[in-house]
């Protein structure tokens, strides 16, 4: 099953409606996998995680809002040019810098849809950590809004790849209560059982 009909599936197990807008970022979205290999699948690995943690938490997040952040939080990395997108060891400072400027893109584009607010301040603010030390505002624990904190751990997660599940959860439980929150980690938690348990 391809990346757009995996993501659809959790949208309907999630009981989300894919209005216009959210059907447009999902296309995009899996569009934007297209270019590395490393994202095989992303968007709907992405969205089943923040839906299952938010919905273990009793939905605190607006659904809709975090699905549309969680497939236009990346829109911006799909422009970057592609010897910093793949890049196999540490970027340099100008590398640093320019990826750090898909976050802005993103939430510029969404703005400019209209009536995602709330999707907006989750992208600009996942780059966030607990202690203060993220980007691009050095926000800190409760100045982060849920949603944000709900992707900032989805986003590194995924990022680890699909192939070592364990080796991702470590790298999360690593930065607990640095960069990510303690109690969003133990919903995550439980959203990994929950998603590894029914595949």
């Amino acid at each position: 099953m391809d990346s757009q009909h995996l993501a659809l599936q959790v949208l309907k197990d999630q009981q989300i409606e894919l209005n216009k807008d959210l059907s447009f970022l999902l296309g995009v979205a899996v569009n934007v996998e297209l270019r590395t290999d490393k994202w095989h699948n992303r968007t709907a690995r992405s969205l089943n995680l923040a839906l299952t943690m938010n919905h273990l938490a009793d939905c605190p997040v607006d659904k809709e809002q975090l699905t549309a952040a969680v497939l236009a939080h990346d829109i911006g990395m799909g422009f970057l040019p592609f010897k910093v997108l793949n890049k196999p060891g540490q970027l340099n400072a100008k590398e640093r810098k320019t990826m750090q400027a898909h976050i802005k893109s993103a939430a510029d584009l969404i703005h400019r849809m209209q009536g995602w607010n709330d999707a907006r301040d989750m992208i600009l603010c996942h780059h966030e950590r607990e202690n203060g030390s993220g980007y691009p505002n050095q926000r800190s624990a409760d100045e982060i809004c849920p949603g944000a904190k709900i992707l900032a751990i989805v986003d590194a997660f995924t990022a680890q790849g699909s192939s070592n599940i364990m080796h991702g959860v470590m790298e999360i439980h690593r930065y607990t209560g640095t960069h990510f929150s303690e109690s969003w980690v133990q919903h995550f938690d439980a959203a990994v059982k929950v998603i590894h348990q029914s595949t």
